[in-house]
């Protein structure tokens, strides 16, 4: 919504019957949701291989296939949409190609194309 407010702030059209989608596909906007799970993934690689000063431990164990991690599972919708277990589901979901990849310019490349 707000996003869609920005757009038709830029354009400074108001009118009901313009398309703020349309608007935001003019400027190259990426919806929210997009822009948020590609910096989550970043972050996730970035701490990963260790370029952040977060501790490894703070993910959850890895799983049988050592490139993903476990599930976390929360009862609470709070929980659930914190850092951790959105990017894990994010995480888990991508390509092993794009998982393996171990130069940041490189995975920010592939999920940029890819998502």
């Amino acid at each position: 919504m707000v996003q869609r407010k920005a757009a038709r702030f830029v354009f400074a059209d108001w009118r009901w019957q313009s398309s703020p989608t349309y608007m935001m596909n003019k400027l190259n906007w990426l919806p929210l949701e997009t822009q948020r799970m590609h910096s989550n993934l970043f972050m996730m690689h970035k701490i990963i291989h260790q370029n952040v000063a977060i501790p490894l431990s703070t993910l959850p164990k890895r799983s049988r296939d050592a490139v993903r991690f476990q599930p976390v599972y929360g009862r609470v919708n709070a929980y659930k949409n914190l850092f951790v277990p959105t990017s894990v589901a994010w995480w888990n979901n991508l390509p092993n190609d794009i998982i393996n990849e171990t130069m940041f310019s490189t995975f920010k490349s592939k999920i940029e194309k890819n998502l």
